[in-house]
């Protein structure tokens, strides 16, 4: 028999003198020819009895819980205390005469307002005033530029085809103006710094004056009538021409009426405007104000001088001062047509590009980067990306250098400096004497040490 199959209750039973005379002598054999086995089996007879736990039978059993119900029984009685009912009749009374008199003391005062009044009043926040989504979702309306003035952005990226979607704009700047046409029924001409956007609005594409001034020429139709959109109000046609002022800057809305009415919804509010009337708002200010616009006062008529008599006396000429004239400068030598310039004007990789393009093409990516730069200044980043990819996709000459950095700055503006980082590195590695070098170099060394 081995080790394995000798386990410690054989042991046990050995040692009792329980085990068969078989398990006996197998374990005696065992044990002399495994030393281990054999100092485990001498160290168990040698432990004393009193360390084994005790085998109790049930009797024991019987006999140990008489003897311990015996010791419980044994013991005194505890018998419980009682305490009259009249021993607390005085708390709670005086508990009760409290309770009245405070509830007599809120029902008379009914001069301050109650809890219901006050207390868990919940105000619903103010839902924002809706102005259409200002992005496209599949939403066209058809457009026309008729007349520019100037060199206007006009962000209109279908104007091709001859429709405007939603999150197209039109932008100008000082002495520049737009004329254009939106379906057959409405004429705009957008004033000198002015910003027109258009947003989804109900299922159709309406404009939406940002700021500045529009003149609108409405054709009305009464099952579709027009609406024109702005940041505090909805203007809605009643067939009519009229003028909108947005200035944000002094929170000043107006429409003045020419022809037909106008009505001006607000958050609560409505009114209308018919002609030689004008309209104001303000977001400081609830409602609509509807107030007369005077006439233009006429210029006053002379009636025509009858010759030989003048028609107020003249007269005399007052006598100038006599001026001084003044030293005669010394002639400076201005150097000859044929002599070559003493000053050299270092042109820059960018330029000497532009100007060895032809002049169509020039005149072409000039306005192509002008209409990135504004798209990036106005907050239209991700509509500047997709201009300068496609751009990239389609050049391949010189002229991409410009691209490849305004890439890089949109990147940086979105703070995706991973795409920023490796955009600057393509530029400086690309173009190392280029325009834009250093503002590359300086915004890797940045992003270098933001992205440790």
């Amino acid at each position: 028999m081995t080790r394995q199959k000798i386990d410690a209750d054989l042991i046990e039973r050995v040692a009792k003198g329980t085990a068969t005379a078989t398990e006996c002598d197998h374990l005696e054999k065992a044990a002399a020819i495994d030393p281990v086995l054999r100092e485990q089996l001498a160290l168990y007879r040698a432990l004393p009895e009193a360390v084994r736990p005790p085998q109790l039978d049930e009797a024991d059993w019987m006999r140990l819980e008489r003897r311990v119900m015996a010791a419980w029984e044994s013991e005194s009685p505890r018998t419980p205390v009682r305490v009259p009912a009249w021993a607390f009749s005085a708390f709670y009374g005086a508990l009760a005469l409290v309770l009245v008199i405070m509830g007599a003391m809120l029902v008379n005062r009914t001069d301050l307002p109650t809890e219901s009044d006050t207390a868990f009043k919940l105000t619903a926040p103010p839902q924002p005033f809706d102005t259409g989504f200002p992005g496209p979702r599949g939403l066209t309306a058809a457009v026309t530029i008729d007349e520019r003035k100037g060199n206007p952005y006009v962000g209109i990226h279908s104007l091709a085809r001859g429709w405007v979607q939603g999150g197209d704009e039109i932008v100008t700047a000082a002495d520049e103006q737009v004329t254009l046409s939106l379906g057959k029924r409405a004429t705009f001409t957008l004033k000198a710094e002015s910003a027109l956007r258009f947003h989804e609005y109900k299922g159709r594409v309406s404009p939406y004056l940002a700021y500045g001034e529009i003149d609108c020429r409405i054709q009305h139709d009464p099952s579709r009538p027009f609406i024109l959109l702005t940041p505090e109000a909805r203007l809605i046609d009643i067939g009519t021409e009229f003028t909108v002022v947005v200035d944000p800057e002094n929170d000043t809305h107006r429409v003045s009426v020419r022809e037909g009415a106008v009505r001006v919804e607000r958050r609560g509010a409505t009114a209308e405007v018919h002609p030689g009337e004008e309209a104001d708002w303000s977001s400081k200010r609830r409602g609509v104000r509807v107030r007369a616009v005077p006439p233009p006062t006429k210029p006053e008529v002379r009636p025509p001088q009858v010759s030989g008599i003048p028609d107020r006396p003249e007269r005399e000429p007052a006598k100038q001062p006599r001026i001084e004239p003044a030293p005669a400068k010394p002639q400076v030598p201005q150097p000859r047509m044929d002599e070559p310039a003493q000053v050299q004007v270092t042109r820059t990789s960018w330029q000497r590009t532009l100007e060895a393009l032809p002049t169509p093409v020039r005149g072409r990516i000039v306005r192509f980067y002008d209409t990135v730069e504004r798209q990036m200044g106005s907050g239209y980043t991700q509509r500047a990306i997709l201009n300068l990819e496609n751009f990239l996709d389609r050049q391949r000459g010189p002229e991409r250098e410009k691209a490849e950095f305004l890439l890089s700055e949109c990147h940086y503006q979105l703070q995706a400096y991973a795409k920023a980082q490796a955009a600057f590195l393509h530029y400086i590695q690309t173009y190392p004497d280029g325009t834009w070098s250093e503002m590359a170099r300086f915004r890797f060394a940045e992003l270098s040490r933001k992205t440790r």
